[in-house]
Formats: structure tokens, C-alpha cells, sequence
């Protein structure tokens, strides 16, 4: 009998496998060069109008160097970390002090960076989902929500947060819970909303019977968290939640949900509403602003709390039929807990 030298089944799947996964090298330099192009070709008519925050950026980097402290010298109303994305770019030319023109061009290199890191993340929880199939779909379908929202996406400095937050849950995946809470507590420290995950992870934890992982990973969050805002505590300790205080007495933003409603009930009903432009936002004053705003804040933390319920049903069905939690499940819960916020909140930004 002559063998049969053809590969098992098996053997082309494991291949199949490998060769998909080769090509992770090459989609991640194709996503960071077409986010680059898209926006480096963007009319400047279209492009210009939408760096009002990288100028902003710009002389809080120029205001830093020149040895004025965040906080105490420079009044913000972003989180600590957050300043590492304005300095980078500004320190990393090699010139000495660049202009304006070329910090930019600095800025867009380092969101498309930072973007490739979102798209990597991305890939590592499609291959935990879905082995090459899913690492496929997730980074194709990354790269074409990238790509199109790419003119206002890489002017914000909302890409660190948002590779910070994926990096915890993907390190959670990893089975590493305390680099998991730290990744996610510097997102945190970079502007606060990754912080929302951390529940969520920590009831995967426990539905999954890790109490030890729960304690890591709400350690490695703190730990993150307080290294980061450390050298403002010792600059400028009475300044430490000015940011947040700041972000407190921000109005309305007219996108979002709760700026839409105003808008509604004044076209339908003539109620009473103010527009503003202020803190680099077109923002919705309703009678009794203050009111409306501690409403919307307890509307906020309440759907929070909903959709946590709705997960916390759902691991238990699950637990209860099959004796451990999904990976799709997690994945629906990050996912959920994050549209909630962002559409409940007060500010509602187009780049998210």
C-alpha cells in the first residue's frame, strides 16, 4: 500500500491557522498606514477646523517643558496621564522646539500608533473568541470603523484611554489580573472612563471562582492609578481633583443624548434652553441647568447599575447550565457597560 503523504485534516486547520496569524504583522502596518493616509489626505478646508484640541495640547506641552507644573501653574480639565499624550510628541522632534505645523504632523503619527495598539488588542480578543476567524473579522472590521472616523478620531487624545481599557480586558484574558487593574487604572488616570470595566471584570472573576485574581486586580488598579497621579499630589496636592471638578461643572454637550432631549421638549414644547460655547464644546443651558445635570448624572449611574444587573442574570444563567461564564458574554458586558456611559453621559464627543 502506498501511504498517504497528504496532510491530515487536522494538520491543514493548524496550518491554515499559522498562516492567518503570520499576517497580523502585516494588517497592523496596513491599518496604522491607512489611518495615517486618510487623514494626511483629508482637505484642509475639513482638517483644520477639528485641531482646535491639538492647539490646546500643543501649549500645555510647550507650557510643561518650559518647567510650568500641571495644575498648579496650568489650569486643567483633563486627568494626569492624559498628559502624556500632549508631551509626547512635542519632546519626540528632534529639533529642539517644533512649530505648531509639525506637532501635528507629530500628534497624527502618534494616534496612529496608538491606533495599531487598539487594532492589536482588538486582534488578541478576536483569535480568544473565535481562534484566526475571529482575530480576521475583528481587526478587518476595527480598521474600516478607523479609517472613517480617523479626521476627528486622531485629533483627540482619546485612543491612550481606550488602548489602556482594551489592555485590561485583554490581559484578563490573559490571566493576568494585576496587569489587568493596572492597565486599566492608567486608563483610568487618563481620562476616567476605562474605569467602568472594572467591575465588570471583577464579577467575571468571581462568577469564575478566581477571589484571589479579584484582589490582584483591584490592587494593580489602585497601584496604577496612585503612581500616575503622584506627581501632582506632591505639586500641587490641592489641585488633585480640579480636573474632575472642572468636568463637573461642564454643561450639556448638544450631541449627546441628554442635549438632544433638551433640544426635543424646546422644538415640541417651547421649553426655555440657552446655547454656549464653552469648554470647546457648543453646549445646551435648559431652565433649571442644575437640576437637569444631578438628574442626568443619577440617570447615568443608574443605567450603570442596570446594565451590571443584567450581566450579573446573565453569568448566573450561565453558570447555573454550563458551570462557568462565556467569553462572549465578557465581551457583551465590556461592550454594554461602555455604550451605556458614553450615551447617558453628559458629553458625547464624535470621536467616541
Amino acid at each position: 500500500m502506498i501511504p498517504d503523504w497528504r496532510p491530515s485534516v487536522e494538520h491543514q486547520s493548524s496550518s491554515r491557522l499559522v498562516n492567518r496569524v503570520g499576517v497580523l504583522p502585516e494588517l497592523l502596518v496596513l491599518h496604522a498606514v491607512l489611518f495615517f493616509t486618510v487623514v494626511a489626505l483629508t482637505p484642509s478646508t475639513e482638517l483644520f477646523p477639528n485641531h482646535g484640541d491639538v492647539l490646546l495640547y500643543f501649549q500645555y506641552a510647550e507650557r510643561i517643558t518650559q518647567g510650568q507644573l500641571p495644575y498648579r501653574d496650568i489650569p486643567l480639565e483633563y486627568p494626569p496621564l492624559s498628559l502624556l499624550a500632549f508631551v509626547l510628541p512635542y519632546v519626540a522632534w528632534p529639533g529642539g522646539r517644533p512649530s505648531f505645523e509639525t506637532y501635528q504632523w507629530l500628534f497624527l503619527i502618534q494616534s496612529a500608533l496608538l491606533s495599531t495598539i487598539v487594532a492589536l488588542g482588538v486582534a488578541w480578543v478576536g483569535h480568544r473568541r473565535a481562534a484566526s476567524q475571529g482575530m480576521m473579522q475583528g481587526i478587518a472590521l476595527y480598521t474600516v470603523m478607523a479609517a472613517a472616523a480617523a479626521p476627528l478620531l486622531a485629533w483627540r487624545f482619546d485612543l491612550l484611554p481606550a488602548a489602556l481599557g482594551l489592555a485590561g480586558f485583554a490581559f484578563i484574558l490573559a490571566g493576568r489580573p494585576a496587569v489587568s487593574g493596572a492597565a486599566t487604572g492608567l486608563g483610568f488616570a487618563a481620562k476616567v472612563f476605562p474605569i467602568v470595566l472594572l467591575p465588570v471584570l471583577g464579577i467575571y472573576l468571581l462568577a469564575r471562582g478566581q477571589w484571589g485574581s479579584v484582589g490582584r486586580l483591584l490592587a494593580g488598579f489602585l497601584a496604577a492609578a496612585a503612581l500616575a497621579s503622584l506627581p501632582v499630589s506632591i505639586a500641587a496636592p490641592e489641585e488633585m481633583l480640579s480636573f474632575a471638578i472642572r468636568q463637573q461643572e461642564r454643561p450639556i454637550q448638544i450631541e449627546s443624548i441628554q442635549g438632544g432631549v433638551h433640544l426635543l421638549t424646546h422644538i415640541l414644547f417651547g421649553a426655555d434652553i440657552r446655547l454656549s460655547f464653552d469648554f470647546g464644546s457648543v453646549n445646551v443651558h435648559p431652565a433649571g441647568a442644575e437640576q437637569a445635570m444631578g438628574f442626568g448624572g443619577i440617570a447615568t449611574i443608574g443605567a450603570l447599575v442596570g446594565a451590571l444587573v443584567l450581566f450579573l442574570l446573565r453569568l448566573g444563567d450561565e453558570v447555573r447550565h454550563e458551570g462557568k461564564p462565556s467569553l462572549q458574554t465578557l465581551i457583551d458586558a465590556a461592550v454594554a457597560i461602555l455604550l451605556t456611559l458614553l450615551v447617558t453621559n453628559k458629553v458625547l464627543s464624535p470621536q467616541y
